[in-house]
């Protein structure tokens, strides 16, 4: 008997004939009451298939018309466009609840939780590991013309989805997937990092849930995952040459690698976790300090089981922020946070801000065109993105990835000589022990073309110890008119020490620093501190200081050296970092 109005469709080619002989055949074992059961011949040998059409009567057999179909959506094409034109044929013909699962699944049990999603969704989608960043062409989620806050979401694998087709929604969406197939720009040859049918179908997915006509759950597939769902297994292939009496070692040999993989990978987040964390606690802690003139410099307090780094100043509605990195030991990752500072100066509450996950850090802000934007590193996903204000603190949306698959760190955006400048630190290759100093112009930050600047080609600062270099908080103007970038200087360890970097030249051609000698109030806090960041806004000047090098500096901590109350020497010590003058033209 059949489950009322389910329809359960998948598809097989020669290579696969042995694969989809054991779905069926689990599907066969597992399913009460069965479902009805079309395959799409995809390009099977005629022998296999009258083989297969013996052993699994019930079967429905579909042959689609390739030629009916554009060049792109026949399966020599390795597209997979076929397969989005065969689940809008099976829907066309049953109708009803429909479901679409690769030949290579094995059913482990009752479907009941894929029908379930499916009511629950409308259109029901498993989530993957990689983001649609990582799994799709710019090319095509340009072409379709994709939210870039998309790209940061998890794909939805198209080897598992489920259809309520008397939903409006789910029709809709399966009407605008088939429709895409008839658009060659959208369907690119798949490889390693390039999925297309999933990744046009992940796109729709959420365009729909983001408008509230679906819901999108959260279960996971069973690849490269801690907690998957348990009902299925994916990725089963069979060779042809297997013969039929070894699946029951064939999937305990599936299951025992992908049990071995789920331990492997919580193991390894555990250790990550919780030994990282261990490890940063013993030897890396930050402390925010802001000092106000005339005023003595006073230490703030420490986020939760964790610290604050990377501050910056934003001054909204008459009041002043401070945007930072909010580090967790236990999750050994950093989020970015708002902290309110009262009239005399005390922080409130931190408030975090919406943004995708994954470590964050250098929340970095800027006004442009009269809006409050936020360039942060994002570092691990090798991406450099601008996201907009759209409420503050918290609420801000992606609005144009600079950078696509580079690595940039500590990046600044200010506007001079008439054009907008972007600093940033970037990593030639995974793996590079050091960091560039990279220099990138444009008329327009939100629209226009990013130009590499010829200094890029020289490397500066690649071979400098500790990060050296790099942007060490927001340049600013001092009262000369003298363009200064604070700079990490660090001799023996990261976070050692900033130092002031006066920018003699900067145009489309030619860019040159050299040491800042002026009287400036960051320039006396460094007569006396050694900080790791350090920004300034009018007379208030707030940096961090790293105070915890080793589990020695965390049970002995090193006593500090005395603070600045008012005007102090400009003149640098004797102890601080030494800095190759790098000069270029």
């Amino acid at each position: 008997m059949n489950a009322p109005g389910v329809t359960l469709v998948t598809g097989a080619s020669a290579p696969y004939a042995r694969t989809l002989w054991q779905f069926l055949r689990s599907a066969e074992r597992r399913l009460r009451p069965a479902p009805r059961l079309v395959v799409f011949d995809l390009g099977l040998d005629p022998a296999w298939r009258a083989r297969l059409a013996r052993r699994f009567p019930c079967v429905l057999w579909r042959d689609p018309d390739f030629a009916a179909l554009p060049d792109q959506a026949r399966p020599a094409a390795r597209t997979y466009a076929w397969k989005p034109a065969v689940i809008h044929a099976a829907a066309a013909e049953f109708g009803g609840v429909l479901a679409w699962l690769d030949s290579a699944t094995v059913c482990c049990g009752p479907l009941d939780a894929l029908y379930a999603g499916i009511a629950r969704d409308g259109v029901f989608t498993l989530a993957g590991q990689s983001s649609l960043q990582d799994r799709c062409d710019p090319a095509v989620w340009s072409a379709f013309g994709a939210p870039l806050e998309h790209l940061d979401r998890p794909e939805r694998p198209a080897g598992v989805i489920g259809f309520d087709l008397a939903r409006p929604a789910a029709r809709a969406l399966l009407d605008e997937w088939r429709a895409a197939v008839d658009r060659p720009e959208l369907w690119r040859p798949l490889d390693r990092r390039h999925r297309p049918e999933q990744a046009l179908l992940s796109f729709l997915v959420y365009r729909y849930a983001d408008a509230g006509r679906l819901t999108v759950g959260a279960e996971t597939i069973d690849i490269s995952c801690t907690d998957p769902v348990r009902w299925l297994s994916t990725r089963n292939k069979v060779s042809n040459r297997i013969p039929v009496a070894a699946d029951p070692l064939v999937r305990a040999a599936y299951a025992v690698a992908k049990a071995a993989d789920r331990l492997a990978l919580r193991s390894r987040a555990a250790w990550h976790r919780r030994a990282g964390g261990l490890h940063r606690r013993t030897c890396e802690h930050y402390r925010l300090w802001l000092a106000t003139a005339g005023e003595p410099a006073r230490a703030l307090p420490d986020a939760a089981a964790g610290y604050y780094a990377d501050p910056f100043i934003v001054r909204r509605d008459g009041r002043q922020w401070l945007f930072a990195e909010e580090f967790s030991y236990a999750a050994n990752r950093g989020r970015l946070v708002a902290l309110p500072l009262d009239a005399d100066l005390r922080p409130g509450a931190p408030v975090p801000l919406d943004l995708p996950p994954g470590h964050l850090s250098f929340p970095f802000p800027c006004s442009v065109a009269g809006a409050l934007w936020l360039i942060p590193e994002s570092s691990a996903r090798r991406t450099l993105d601008l996201y907009e204000c759209e409420r503050f603190p918290d609420r801000w949306r992606l609005r144009r990835r600079l950078f696509a698959d580079l690595d940039a760190a500590d990046s600044a955006l200010l506007q001079h000589g008439g054009r907008w400048w972007l600093f940033t630190s970037v990593r030639g290759r995974p793996g590079d022990p050091g960091r560039a100093l990279a220099l990138f112009h444009t008329d327009d930050p939100l629209a226009g073309t990013w130009i590499p600047h010829p200094v890029n080609a020289s490397r500066l600062y690649a071979d400098a110890p500790h990060g050296t270099g790099r942007c060490a908080g927001a340049l600013f103007t001092d009262a000369a008119g003298r363009l200064v970038r604070p700079m990490h200087a660090s001799t023996h360890c990261y976070g050692e020490g900033v130092r002031l970097r006066h920018v003699v030249t900067l145009t489309p051609e030619h860019f040159e620093e050299t040491d800042y000698s002026g009287d400036h109030p960051a320039q006396r806090v460094l007569a006396v501190r050694s900080p790791h960041h350090l920004v300034c806004a009018d007379d208030l000047v707030v940096w961090d200081e790293r105070d915890r090098f080793s589990l020695r500096s965390w049970v002995f901590p090193p006593s500090p050296p005395p603070l600045p109350s008012g005007p102090q020497s400009a003149a640098a010590p004797a102890s601080s970092p030494a800095v190759p003058d790098r000069r270029r033209g």
